[in-house]
């Protein structure tokens, strides 16, 4: 499988901007090995260790997913889902995500 194209992947990060990335404390950002185009970075700082995934789906719509966990033993902590999201929601959805805003999206 190839990796998804460098394009894509700067288009994802753009969509979601600089400004949220920066806000969220986005870093360690992974990208996985197939063409759908998935971003996960961790976000935020602290006892617990935050993940946010970004899916391009086959619809043109993204997927955003947020998972915590404790750093002792890596006991889940929440997490939560939104399906749907189009291109120009996706910067203030992940900056939800992010911040751990999460009650208003269903757990996953």
């Amino acid at each position: 499988m190839a990796k998804i194209p460098d394009h894509v992947f700067d288009t994802i990060l753009a969509q979601i901007g600089r400004g949220v990335l920066m806000s969220i404390g986005a870093r360690d950002f992974v990208t996985c090995d197939d063409q759908r185009g998935q971003i996960i970075m961790r976000v935020g700082a602290g006892r617990k260790l935050e993940k946010v995934t970004v899916t391009l789906t086959d619809a043109d719509d993204y997927t955003v997913r947020y998972a915590a966990y404790s750093l002792r033993g890596y006991k889940p902590l929440g997490s939560a889902i939104a399906t749907g999201v189009y291109c120009d929601q996706l910067g203030d959805m992940v900056l939800k995500m992010g911040e751990g805003r999460i009650g208003e999206f269903q757990a996953w």
